[in-house]
């Protein structure tokens, strides 16, 4: 009896571990959307691009960094550099 209860409780945590992971990503796409519909304005509000740069650092990832994300924040940096007015 105590092996089903092991095996439950391990099998509880893993399904546990996958929805963490799957919400996780799902935030990740949220922010990167924003950023992409901040590169596409002509004059983007500077405190929300701030804020998409900080959030994608947040998942841009330690270990595997995503060159995508990675991308996105170059390209937020150099438009608040490019256009003084906003940033």
């Amino acid at each position: 009896m105590q092996y089903v209860w092991f095996f439950g409780i391990m099998a509880l945590m893993v399904l546990l571990l996958l929805l963490l992971s799957q919400w996780e990503k799902r935030i990740k796409r949220n922010y990167q959307k924003q950023a992409y519909h901040l590169l596409e304005q002509d004059s983007p509000d500077p405190k929300r691009v701030k804020k998409s740069i900080r959030s994608l650092r947040l998942y841009q990832g330690r270990l595997r960094p995503d060159e995508e994300v990675r991308e996105l924040i170059l390209r937020l940096q150099s438009k608040l550099e490019r256009y003084p007015d906003i940033g």
